[in-house]
Parts: structure tokens; sequence; C-alpha cells
């Protein structure tokens, strides 16, 4: 039997190599990004394919060292990563749990009536 993580609610699975590794949104790993100028700037850097903020993001679901992290989350590459990480952070900032999608019904918001 394959020990796996178990998958939380706001858990985000990358593969880096060939293991599969779960980012864990966890408090820690919230202080620890958001610390000087909070997650927003981390997004952008995110989408920017900054690499080394990546490694921080990543890093710090997997509560491991960064510089652990270097070579294998450059080997997986930036454009896998990325939008990954921006999931991860999102979760972060609604308590780490996924920003519920809206419902259809409060998509639409009705006129007025006179």
């Amino acid at each position: 039997m394959e020990n796996k993580a178990s998958i939380g609610a706001g858990d985000v699975v990358i593969k880096l190599g060939d293991t599969e590794v779960v980012l864990k949104p966890t408090l820690q790993a919230a202080l620890t990004l958001s610390a000087g100028k909070g997650l927003m700037p981390l997004v952008r850097l995110c989408q920017d394919y900054d690499i080394e903020s990546i490694i921080n993001v990543i890093a710090a679901g997997t509560g491991k060292r960064s510089k652990d992290m270097n070579e294998l989350v450059f080997r997986a590459g930036m454009l896998e990563l990325a939008p990954k990480c921006i999931r991860f952070l999102h979760s972060l900032a609604n308590g780490g749990q996924y920003p519920e999608e809206p419902k259809e019904e409060d998509k639409e918001v009705p006129l007025a009536q006179e």
C-alpha cells in the first residue's frame, strides 16, 4: 500500500521530479510568506514566473528550506508551478481553503423595480 499525504480543503498538489508534493496552507506558511508586504506581491511575482518567489512559496507550503528546493523547482518549470503557487496563495489568503466560486443565481443582480 502506498503512503500518500491526505489532501485537505486548501491543499495544492504539485509534482517535483517523480514525487507528488502537497502544499499545506498552514498559519505558519501564511505568516512566513506574508511577512513584510503581504501575499499579493507574491501572487504578482508568481505571475511573472519569479523563480525565487516560487521556490519560497513551495518551501513554505511544504515546511522545507528554500535552498533544498532550488533544483527541483527549476527542473519542474515555472510554467507548471506558477499557477499552482498562485492557487496556494489564494488558499492562504482565505484561511486555508479555496475561495468559493459564486453560484449562478448570485451572479445575476435583479434590476430594481419602479
